[in-house]
């Protein structure tokens, strides 16, 4: 290629920059720590005489190399160190103090390296022992002289008084002894009086905060839907305590808090006025340090560090962009009283691209026991970009003969799971599954659907990215009931036998029923084995009578009936008496009438007229018979 003119090689520089412009990810030039560093830190050590730890209420004479940091002017280089409430005396600060006499007159003191220039402040407490006691405070290099820092400090032994003050480090003074000199005791003893406590001696408080942010999905981008979690850290690296420190975070926009995610060093919610931490609208606050409440920020000694950390879900705004972020600590410098602030490095959060996938699931039909459910799951990209391989994984209720309609789906172990291919922005498929409830399922039994959508690409899940439903089966108080009549010679019922009726009842529905009754109005009253039901039990009945077959039935051919069985839903079901009703009958001999008698070529009146001429016969016969008597007696 030929080499580029200078006005081409310009050209191309200011396409280069102005393609950089317009592809660069959204988000603000990343921020410097201010302070980054801090001046080397100046501090006492052991400054409260809390080492070694004395039991409660009592007292120690040691020898200085057993309390660290301190060194003592007096020849038996005793020190010695009071724990509350030892006498009634309790510390200023913490637990336990120091008397400054402990067998003698004689100064205590600690030496630290420190830089010419530097400027230092001091504080402490003093107290009388016995009555009113006077010490003074010098600084100064160990060979000397030491320079008395102002008056000399006088308390009685009611109360403790508190005393602070500044001191330059002279040129070339590398090590500066502080120390602290018993001038006179109430008690006129040398070895009584001057308690002292809550020393410090150092530079400024210098804060120092840094913050970071951990994608938990484990990956180096994020995608939306990620949770990530923010921790600030604010140091204090100076020699003084910062005191009233509270740290701010505001989240950007694109990320969502995650709630009940507040942790610092003590416990903490979301809600403010209940504790030291809180959010209020998208701004995290956090008040630490030893002594934080509701109300204030406590204090953070030199040395020690405070921690926050929470959590924020990836939003589908923030898609394709870098969320940046940063926190700030503001506290108060505790000897000069000023306030402070130190803002963290800024953290970078790069965001794949995303489509929106929504799930939706629907029920054709309320769900009844034995019945069909048909349910419907739709799964939608809402933008913005395309989603490759869409898919759907389904936790099915546990119904009877699943199935579903699509080839892109598969049910295995009661979860349905989908692979659609490529969604555009707009585009749904579905798919029906359709299963059989229980027959046993007894009302108000819940079946839950659960649907999760996702891809197999960079292309993820975002809004809208599962659903659940739960349904309950629908209650209902149905009964049923046979009939049957027989007869104890079956043979052939005829006018005047007895007939028994029997009856089977069983609850159909998914609901109890009580009072069970069956009414026939040929039979009369009838009895039952059992009448309280559970869904799908049956009981026996029969009529309390036997019914006697009649010239009525004989003449109809039969003896027929209609009866009715009746039962009731649980109070409270909202649902009427269940009731239904059923036919029986059985077949009756009908008697044959008898029929007029006919002959064979005879007249059928000739055997009458012959009776009757027989008659005549017989008794003209016997009229002349008793005549011939009577003449034969004249």
């Amino acid at each position: 290629m030929s080499s580029l003119t200078p006005r081409r090689a310009a050209f191309f520089t200011a396409l280069t920059l102005l393609s950089a412009l317009v592809i660069a990810p959204v988000g603000s030039a990343v921020a410097a720590q201010s302070p980054a560093t801090c001046l080397p830190a100046i501090s006492m050590t052991n400054g409260g005489f809390e080492q070694p730890v004395i039991s409660a209420n009592n007292y120690a004479v040691l020898h200085q190399n057993a309390v660290p940091g301190w060194s003592t002017t007096a020849g038996d280089q005793a020190i010695e160190i009071w724990s509350s409430p030892f006498l009634g005396f309790t510390a200023a600060a913490g637990q336990q103090f120091a008397e400054l006499n402990a067998n003698q007159v004689a100064t205590l003191y600690q030496d630290l390296a420190t830089v010419p220039g530097q400027v230092l402040r001091w504080s402490l407490n003093h107290r009388g022992r016995e009555g009113v006691d006077v010490m003074t405070v010098s600084l100064g290099a160990p060979s000397g002289p030491l320079v008395q820092q102002g008056p000399a400090i006088s308390d009685n032994n009611l109360a403790w008084g508190s005393y602070s003050g500044q001191y330059t480090v002279p040129a070339g003074q590398t090590v500066t002894r502080f120390a602290f000199n018993s001038v006179s005791s109430a008690g006129g003893s040398g070895g009584v009086g001057n308690l002292l406590d809550n020393v410090s001696l150092g530079t400024a408080a210098c804060v120092v905060t840094t913050k970071s942010v951990a994608n938990l999905s484990g990956a180096a981008t994020a995608r939306v839907g990620d949770t990530l979690e923010y921790s600030v850290t604010a140091e204090n690296r100076g020699g003084s305590p910062a005191t009233a420190a509270f740290i701010t975070d505001t989240i950007p926009a694109g990320l969502t808090f995650v709630p009940g995610s507040l942790v610092t060093s003590a416990s903490a919610t979301d809600a403010s006025g209940d504790d030291a931490a809180e959010i209020v609208g998208s701004t995290v606050t956090a008040r630490i340090g030893d002594g934080a409440t509701a109300a204030s920020g406590g204090s953070i000694p030199a040395g020690e560090s405070r921690t926050l950390t929470f959590r924020v879900k990836v939003a589908l705004a923030a898609a394709a962009t870098t969320v940046t972020n940063e926190a700030t600590t503001r506290y108060t410098e505790s000897f000069a009283g000023t306030p402070a602030t130190s803002v963290s490095n800024e953290t970078a959060t790069v965001v794949e691209n995303a489509a929106d996938l929504g799930v939706t699931q629907s029920l054709a039909a309320p769900l009844s026991s034995g019945g069909t459910a048909q349910y419907t799951i739709a799964v939608t990209n809402n933008g913005p970009h395309a989603a490759a391989n869409a898919t759907v994984s389904s936790t099915l209720p546990a119904f009877q003969t699943l199935s579903e309609d699509s080839a892109d789906c598969s049910i295995t172990a009661g979860v349905l799971d989908c692979t659609f291919g490529t969604l555009a922005p707009g585009a749904s498929r579905t798919v029906v599954v359709t299963g059989t409830v229980p027959a046993a399922a007894a009302a108000g039994t819940l079946y839950t659907l659960s649907s999760v959508v996702g891809t197999s690409t960079v292309d993820i899940v975002a809004a809208n990215d599962a659903a659940t439903r739960t349904d309950a089966v629908t209650p209902v108080a149905t009964i049923g009931v046979t009939a049957t009549i027989t007869d104890a010679t079956p043979a052939s019922t005829v006018e005047g036998e007895s007939l028994q009726a029997t009856y089977v009842v069983t609850n159909t529905g998914n609901l109890a029923l009580t009072g069970v009754s069956v009414s026939d109005p040929l039979f009369g009253p009838v009895t039952c084995i059992a009448t309280t039901l559970a869904p799908g039990a049956s009981t026996t009945c029969s009529a309390d009578a036997p019914y006697v077959v009649t010239a009525a039935d004989a003449a109809s051919g039969s003896v027929a009936t209609t009866v009715t069985v009746q039962g009731t839903p649980p109070v409270g079901s909202g649902l009427a008496v269940a009731s239904s009703t059923a036919a029986a009958s059985i077949a009756v001999a009908v008697p044959v009438a008898a029929g007029p008698l006919v002959t064979t070529g005879v007249d059928p009146a000739l055997p009458v007229l012959l009776a009757l001429g027989l008659l005549l016969i017989g008794a003209a016969m016997t009229l002349v018979a008793r005549r011939r008597a009577a003449r034969l007696s004249e």
